[in-house]
């Protein structure tokens, strides 16, 4: 209801719908009543028409915005249920798991290999280990492991609600568009002001009487000003949002569909973006005389114990009939997007071993390996399969603290996985670059594979690609012209895809981002249009524009078109409107 009543507040209470009501009450003072209820009802009834469109519009999106909201897993009698974030109390205790923006201030109870990224409260991306008794905050993410917690504080007692506050009163947010729309019609009601003082003058001087002179100047005031002009856009964005939830986009903020009409590059992720979310096991290839039946019950281990992805998900289906019951596990490493390896420390028949599990070249750079190994992994990744490598620590204590010591590793296995394009892929990206829209793909997966996914889809300069590590060389200015260049980004940290963006856009370009996993979610907060998929991370969706309801990359598209359709009909009523003024005031000064 609040939002509601301030919907009608701001379409009745304007300055040039006051200044036009007081001229129409001075009409009326002076026995014009005809002239003084013309020009108040049409006011009046465009002011009822746009709270009646707006309500409208504002309810069918409420409704919409409900079903994608994010949840929160509460514990009650015993379960955890799902409950929206506003609905999570004082005292709750809630499980969190990776790809969640937490919900509220909360102290954890007992948690499994369990990191927060804080970037969106501090800036600094760099992943938090979190452990029992330590505080998680409002508005980070969990980025690996899962914990449970007891919530602490809520709403705007929370530290981001501390921050944040005071920003949270209601305020429309004005697109690019109708920010100039509003720019004219200020410079135009300053120029009616000053033609109001003209003819009051010029009028007096000639010896008219006042009716006369106060029916020009409400008639100055009412042709001068387009008042409509904004009105109109903001009731074609209102329709707009209602279309593109029709054909399955959400829009979560009214410029979506402003941005949808001016992107220039739209950047994406591989996986869960350009393929499906669901990776499916190929293949185990042997190195050094590995047991194969100890390579498939480490690999389990390490899918079991190290946390829940696609990945772990895929090869635990592969093996969910081994036996593990010989193992006991100790220390567990998560995979995270940063460090691209995951490792477990477990003890096998009373001896203590330490493995990882993670992209080759990070692995790799820990072993004495020959040309053929390198050779092998390359060829995988050019058939656009997703490449791990198991490898075994020559010591024993815990993967991390080995990690950091950059101790030796003897590799153990080629792991190989792979996931199909989604549907309509191809048909997308070749609508998108017929409409000069240059789509990059930016993944942290080896720049083969991703530039075999890049050529699948049909994207332009495939084959000009640059790794993450080599974008940590460079300075602000090289990045940019290295953003410019290429098409493919790979083996990039979430941070880089971030400054990628950024990079872009110092190029006056409007860029877009579509992802879907939380290592997205400051790239496409950083982004001109943030696009996430419904079944990604929630923290993703939180900070996009635009949510992708059906998971579909090939509802861009028609979003475009919509958006196209919705800028076009802006101009064209715009161009009436300043035909209008141009007429009125040639007629005028006659």
């Amino acid at each position: 209801m609040k939002h509601i009543l301030k919907i009608i507040l701001r379409n009745f209470i304007s300055p040039i719908t006051i200044a036009i009501l007081l001229l129409a009450f001075t009409l009326l003072a002076l026995g014009e009543s005809r002239d003084a209820w013309f020009v108040s009802s049409v006011i009046i009834f465009n002011s009822i028409l746009a709270c009646i469109q707006e309500i409208r519009a504002y309810r069918i999106l409420k409704k919409i915005e409900l079903m994608t909201a994010p949840h929160a897993r509460v514990l009650k009698n015993g379960k955890y249920i799902e409950v929206s974030y506003d609905k999570v109390a004082l005292g709750d205790n809630i499980l969190i798991k990776s790809g969640d923006e937490i919900p509220a201030d909360a102290k954890i109870i007992e948690s499994k290999i369990f990191e927060v990224d804080e970037a969106l409260l501090t800036g600094e991306s760099s992943p938090i280990k979190k452990r029992g008794g330590d505080m998680v905050l409002a508005s980070s993410i969990a980025i690996s492991g899962e914990a449970k917690a007891g919530v602490v504080a809520i709403g705007d007692k929370t530290h981001a609600g501390e921050m944040t506050k005071k920003l949270k009163a209601y305020k429309p947010t004005l697109t690019p568009l109708q920010k100039r729309i509003s720019h004219a019609i200020s410079f135009l009601t300053y120029l009616a002001l000053g033609l109001a003082v003209l003819i009051f003058f010029t009028y007096s001087a000639s010896g008219e009487n006042l009716v006369t002179i106060f029916q020009t100047i409400t008639s100055a005031a009412v042709v001068v000003v387009p008042e409509g002009l904004l009105l109109a856009s903001s009731l074609f964005f209102a329709y707009g949002s209602i279309r593109l939830s029709q054909a399955k986009v959400l829009a979560q903020k009214i410029s979506a569909i402003e941005g949808l009409a001016l992107v220039d590059v739209l950047a994406t992720d591989k996986t869960g973006t350009l393929t499906s979310p669901e990776i499916i096991f190929n293949k185990i290839e042997l190195l050094n005389n590995a047991d194969r039946d100890d390579v498939k019950r480490v690999l389990k281990s390490i899918a079991q114990e190290t946390g829940d992805n696609s990945t772990s998900r895929a090869i635990l289906k592969k093996f969910k009939k081994l036996d593990l019951s010989r193992f006991i596990f100790k220390k567990r490493m998560a995979f995270s997007s940063a460090r691209k390896i995951s490792g477990l420390q477990f003890v096998d028949n009373e001896q203590i071993r330490s493995v990882v599990l993670g992209a080759p070249e990070y692995i790799l750079r820990l072993s004495e390996t020959d040309d053929k190994l390198s050779e092998k992994i390359n060829q995988l990744s050019e058939k656009g399969l997703r490449v791990l490598l198991l490898a075994e620590f020559e010591k024993t204590e815990d993967p991390e603290t080995l990690l950091r010591n950059k101790e030796k590793l003897s590799p153990l296995a080629i792991i190989s996985l792979k996931n199909e394009l989604r549907d309509k892929v191809v048909e997308t990206v070749d609508f998108l670059q017929k409409n000069n829209v240059t789509v990059k793909v930016i993944s942290g997966d080896n720049p083969k594979t991703v530039s075999y996914i890049a050529r699948e889809a049909g994207i332009k300069d495939y084959d000009s690609y640059i790794t993450g590590d080599e974008l940590k060389m460079m300075t602000d200015h090289q990045l940019k012209e290295a953003a410019n260049k290429n098409a493919i980004f790979a083996r990039v940290l979430p941070n880089q895809k971030e400054q990628i963006i950024k990079a872009l856009k110092n190029s006056d370009l409007h860029v877009g981002m579509v992802g879907d996993g939380v290592n997205d979610a400051l790239s496409v907060k950083e982004s001109d249009l943030g696009i996430a998929m419904f079944d990604g991370a929630p923290a993703t969706r939180r900070v996009a524009d635009l949510v992708l309801l059906n998971n579909s990359f090939a509802a861009l598209p028609q979003g475009i078109k919509i958006g196209n359709q919705i800028m076009q009909s802006i101009e064209t009523i715009a161009i009436l409107f300043f035909h209008k003024i141009i007429l009125g005031l040639t007629i005028l000064l006659a």
